[in-house]
Formats: structure tokens, C-alpha cells, sequence
């Protein structure tokens, strides 16, 4: 029978050892996953900059109908006067098709 201190030293020799294969795993597939989150972040961001891109064209296009809805109808209500609400969707929505745009609004 080994003496507790033998038993204690093996004990500790394979604990180092397995910290040491973890931590070395560890620190290769940290170093390739960082890489990966930062590649697929980056790509998020730019996905994020091209959508609110597109959606800020979209506002502006969806304001200009608006106006141009106001001035060719003589009877408008006051809400779509004061930017309010929108004229009516059908309306916006031929006018999209009419200019070529790849859009609706809902």
C-alpha cells in the first residue's frame, strides 16, 4: 500500500497535467474562436449597416410620396397633412411600383 504523500504526489502530478493539456486546448481554440466571433461580428455589422441603410431610404422615399400625395389631392385628411399618418397604402404602394422600386409598404 502506498503511503498517503505517494498517493497525494501521484494525485497532484496528473491534476497539473490535466490543467495543463486543458489550458493548452483552451488557449489554441480561444485563439481560433476569437477570430471566428470577430469575423462573424463584423459581418453582423455590416449586415446591421446595410439594413438600417436601406431603411432610412425607405423613410425618405415613404416621406417624399407623402408630400407628393398632399399636393396632388385637394382633399386630404389633417393627419396626413401633419405627418401624422400616411396616405393610403394602396396608393403608396402603386407609386413604389410605378418608380421601379423593390419594396411595399405594408
Amino acid at each position: 500500500m502506498s503511503s498517503p504523500s505517494a498517493r497525494s504526489f501521484r494525485f497532484n502530478g496528473v491534476l497539473l497535467l490535466a490543467c495543463a493539456i486543458i489550458a493548452g486546448a483552451a488557449a489554441s481554440l480561444s485563439y481560433g474562436s476569437y477570430w471566428t466571433f470577430v469575423q462573424h461580428q463584423e459581418r453582423e455589422d455590416r449586415e446591421d449597416m446595410a439594413a438600417t441603410q436601406t431603411k432610412v431610404a425607405q423613410a425618405i422615399v415613404l416621406e417624399k410620396l407623402r408630400d407628393e400625395y398632399v399636393a396632388i389631392h385637394g382633399n386630404v385628411s389633417p393627419a396626413v397633412t401633419a405627418k401624422l399618418t400616411m396616405p393610403p397604402a394602396d396608393w403608396i404602394n402603386r407609386r413604389l411600383e410605378e418608380m421601379g422600386a423593390d419594396w411595399r409598404y405594408p
